[in-house]
């Protein structure tokens, strides 16, 4: 379980490949720093890396990300 509040450094750290222990992750997004649109990506690319967006979980700024068929966290 990852919980990510870096301050706009979230779209570097989850553009890398996640080891597959890596089950869930938490991350506050910073539009304002990083703009939109990479924060659109960083989504895209957790999607893309077999992770799902849980939007019962995911609030404005803030998503949860969970690999399909683990425990929640």
């Amino acid at each position: 379980y990852l919980m990510v509040d870096i301050e706009g450094g979230e779209t570097d750290l989850l553009a890398r490949h996640l080891p597959d222990h890596v089950r869930a992750v938490c991350v506050e997004t910073h539009p304002e720093i990083t703009g939109q649109a990479d924060v659109q990506v960083l989504i895209s690319n957790m999607l893309a890396a077999g992770f799902r967006l849980d939007l019962g979980v995911s609030l404005q700024h803030v998503a949860y990300f969970e690999r399909p068929g683990t425990e929640p966290c």
